[in-house]
């Protein structure tokens, strides 16, 4: 069983691997943002099903990545939680 040190040690590098991937995920989310708003540029005014459809697909991926940046975070703070009380 590794000792208490070495078990913060994994948890600190588990936290930075997922805070890297919660940056990773704010990229996304930043340029699915910019993707909306130029897609509402270009399609002013239009009332085609393809481009509500559009939109609605790029709302919702953006809404799960905001879920997972939540779920990630929490797992961060958990594994925290655990390493204070070691």
């Amino acid at each position: 069983m590794s000792g208490v040190e070495d078990i913060r040690a994994g948890i600190m590098t588990a936290k930075e691997r997922a805070n890297s991937g919660l940056a990773a995920l704010q990229q996304a989310r930043q340029a699915i943002e910019e993707a909306l708003q130029i897609l509402a540029q270009v399609t002013s005014g239009s009332s085609q099903p393809e481009v509500t459809q559009a939109h609605g697909m790029l709302q919702e991926a953006a809404q799960g990545i905001d879920s997972q940046q939540n779920v990630i975070q929490g797992a961060i703070q958990s594994a925290e939680s655990y390493a204070q009380r070691l």
